[in-house]
């Protein structure tokens, strides 16, 4: 599966006190006048299996700098869409505990996702003066938090993403995260919810306060804090409300046939933000592993590679999966293609997966969790041509493709 490098767009400070609320039509046009170029992250992060999930990683970047990611929410054009569309919903709340302010900036909820945007500030103990690489790293926020509405829902955790800086005058994140909203047994109207966030810290070093500040020493606060972070503060608490877009449902049926593998797209579900479809392939040759789609859907004006995917049911004759796309859905009619151009079964993590990367110059290595990361890369080396060429040679691949067009009518979403 394709591995995405992270397109996270920061959001610089708004001086929310000045903007009365609500004023949910003024976010995308200060997102645009604020946000300055993103920061390249240094980190991929992959599950064996080339899917990235689950862990967060914070690495500096320089100085007081750094970037993380948490599966997904990279180069995301379902949530630019839904900022364009002025869908989102400005909060402006901002809560500060022990000198540390969190600002929710905006929520936005449908039926694939619930979506947070927030600011992290703190005042910087950096100075001109101070020696080059002594700048602690921004604060981070600890996730996945806790979001729930007041029917008692707990939303699991999709992704999350954003990068920091640490400057003379001020500490500053920019976060988003999404959950998923897939448990709710209705379509209501708004979703009152109630979130919380802690924030992990790096203790500034002794050469710029004078003093060394003990680390927590509670473990259970140790246990989750991203890489460099010291201790914990929070949680800070939000309290808000916020519309629900319910999801298009179509039932294409479609059927096509590649490589002796029939394959039926069952279902689409779409919101502004995300489309799920339900792809059935019957006729699979048997493998070691489960087979794992590669696919991209087609828009009428864009390309959205797939994002996540889940096996649905796998019997004999017939395996079904859920795929996810980030694909932006503006209400009007479209022609759309899933194009599965392929099914692969990633190579096992090993010495020969490790010496196969090394021999391009990329240095790899896994966590217990079951992931695999990459901890460097040359410049001048394509981490997608390696990949592709790894997976010929050490994993299975099943070729099609797969071409499944289907007609999106017209909404007022």
């Amino acid at each position: 599966m394709d591995d995405r490098l992270m397109k996270k767009r920061l959001l610089q400070e708004i001086t929310h006190q000045e903007i009365p609320e609500p004023m949910p039509s003024l976010w995308p046009a200060l997102r645009r006048q604020l946000e300055p170029p993103s920061r390249r992250p240094i980190l991929r992060l992959t599950r064996i299996g080339w899917i990235a999930a689950m862990l967060v990683l914070s690495l500096t970047l320089a100085a007081g700098t750094y970037a993380f990611v948490l599966h997904g929410d990279n180069g995301d054009p379902g949530m630019q869409q839904i900022e364009d569309d002025e869908l989102v919903t400005f909060i402006g709340q901002s809560v500060t505990i022990d000198d540390i302010t969190v600002t929710l900036n905006w929520a936005y909820a449908d039926a694939h996702r619930i979506a947070l945007n927030y600011d992290i500030e703190g005042h910087s103990p950096y100075t001109e003066g101070d020696q080059p690489g002594t700048a602690p790293l921004p604060p981070a926020p600890l996730f996945p938090g806790l979001l729930v509405d007041d029917q008692g829902h707990t939303f699991p955790m999709m992704s999350g993403s954003g990068d920091g800086e640490t400057t003379t005058i001020t500490m500053l994140t920019g976060a988003s995260a999404s959950y998923d909203p897939s448990g709710l047994e209705d379509t209501p109207a708004a979703l009152q919810l109630h979130y919380e966030i802690r924030v992990g810290l790096e203790d500034p070093p002794e050469s710029l306060d004078g003093s060394e500040e003990a680390a927590s020493d509670d473990e259970s606060t140790q246990s989750d804090l991203p890489f460099g972070m010291d201790r914990a503060v929070g949680p800070f608490v939000f309290d808000f409300s916020v519309p629900f877009y319910p999801a298009l449902e179509l039932t294409p049926n479609t059927t096509v046939e590649a490589n002796g593998v029939s394959m039926t797209l069952a279902g689409v579900s779409i919101t502004p933000s995300m489309t799920h479809a339900e792809v059935c392939a019957s006729g699979l040759p048997e493998a070691s592993a489960p087979w794992e789609p590669v696919a991209a859907l087609e828009t009428h004006d864009d390309t959205i590679a797939l994002d996540d995917s889940d096996v649905l049911n796998d019997s004999e004759d017939r395996a079904c999966f859920k795929l996810v796309f980030p694909a932006a859905y503006d209400g009007t009619e479209q022609r759309w293609t899933i194009v599965l151009s392929h099914f692969e079964i990633p190579p096992v993590f090993g010495e020969e997966f490790q010496a196969a990367f090394a021999e391009y110059g990329i240095a790899i290595e896994s966590t217990d969790e079951g992931f695999w990361y990459t901890t460097s890369i040359p410049e001048d080396v394509d981490f997608e041509q390696v990949r592709a060429e790894i997976q010929r040679r050490l994993g299975q691949t099943l070729s099609g493709p797969w071409e499944m067009t289907f007609t999106v009518p017209e909404s007022d979403r």
